[in-house]
């Protein structure tokens, strides 16, 4: 009974982390970005102070922006938008100062975070700026969607961008070894329905042949307009020699959506290693050649030089020699 008793407590614990661990993947899993606004519509110059509710923790940014549907980047005020951290809670607080933004109203003032897979916007009147007229919001979606696509997706930037840090960081493409990349993909719902999870795929290969199957991103949901960057690894395979070419496809849109990227590497550590070698086997090769024939060319030299003493030294007898002539000397009596 009282091993129960101390076991109890135990127990208790347990069922506590059973029944919290899937409320806390409920909660991510149906995470709901908001915010706030103290004012639905302010003049330029105004402050208005925003409040954010249920977002990653991290940074978020949050800017006035202008030009009614298809909103991208280039149709906010970027230099005047004010970063807000949310916490562990999802919550965070700050001013926003109103400004004029690249287009006309009508305006939104929207927030995303540093992926660009969370966002959220209210409607925002901005006093001064001018609305735009029927005909230009139209021009503006048959710019952005010429062929009327209920479910579209445009790929506007796909690149495959270096890992940051001192030079020698790729010291293992130097020698042709599988190195990682970083790919950015920049994605706008240029639609007129929100896109949620569509199907992507992605594969590497040398040169053009790109059949290895790389792990993709998940694109959550993309509202009309909406712009979102995704980054991801891809694992060029070895060895990393010339080009490598990493393809992607996104199905289940209107029109088909293909992105493509190139890397190119050298291997100049092994190429430079095989040049040493050689080098120090052409030198050794060289020298060895070299020595031998200064020894065949001392043995030359010294063969000629016997063969010429031996034509000038006299003979040791014959009738031409003639003997040393000898002197006689009487004795004195």
């Amino acid at each position: 009974m009282t091993r129960l008793l101390r076991a109890l407590p135990l127990l208790a614990a347990a069922l506590l982390v059973c029944t919290s661990a899937p409320a806390a993947a409920q909660t991510t899993a149906e995470r709901d970005p908001r915010f706030t606004l103290d004012a639905a519509s302010a003049r330029i110059g105004d402050t208005v102070v925003v409040r954010l509710y249920d977002w990653p923790q991290g940074v978020v940014t949050v800017r006035v922006c202008g030009g009614g549907e298809y909103i991208t980047s280039s149709d906010c005020a970027a230099t005047d938008a004010v970063t807000i951290a949310a916490d562990e809670n999802g919550e965070g607080r700050g001013l926003l100062t109103v400004t004029a933004p690249p287009v006309g109203c009508p305006c939104v003032v929207e927030a995303l975070d540093v992926t660009g897979q969370y966002r959220a916007v209210a409607d925002f009147t901005v006093e001064g700026v001018p609305f735009l007229s029927a005909e230009e919001r139209q021009q503006r979606i048959d710019e952005r969607n010429p062929g009327n696509a209920v479910r579209m997706l445009t790929v506007t930037d796909f690149r495959l961008r270096d890992e940051d840090g001192p030079w020698w960081r790729d010291w293992r493409t130097w020698f042709a070894l599988p190195v990682r990349r970083t790919a950015e993909l920049t994605v706008v719902n240029t639609g007129i329905e929100p896109v949620t999870d569509p199907a992507v795929s992605v594969a590497v290969g040398r040169g053009d042949d790109a059949t290895t199957v790389v792990y993709p991103p998940r694109i959550r949901e993309l509202a009309p307009g909406q712009e979102a960057v995704y980054e991801f690894p891809v694992d060029l395979p070895a060895p990393v020699f010339g080009s490598s070419t990493v393809r992607g496809e996104i199905a289940g849109m209107d029109e088909p959506v293909v992105f493509e990227a190139t890397a190119t590497s050298w291997p100049w550590g092994l190429l430079g290693t095989g040049a040493l070698v050689a080098g120090y086997a052409a030198m050794w090769l060289l020298s060895g050649w070299a020595v031998s024939a200064l020894r065949a060319l001392g043995r030359a030299a010294r063969a000629v030089r016997r063969l010429r003493g031996g034509r000038r030294r006299p003979p040791r007898g014959g009738a031409d020699t003639a003997p040393l002539p000898t002197a006689e000397y009487a004795k004195p009596r």
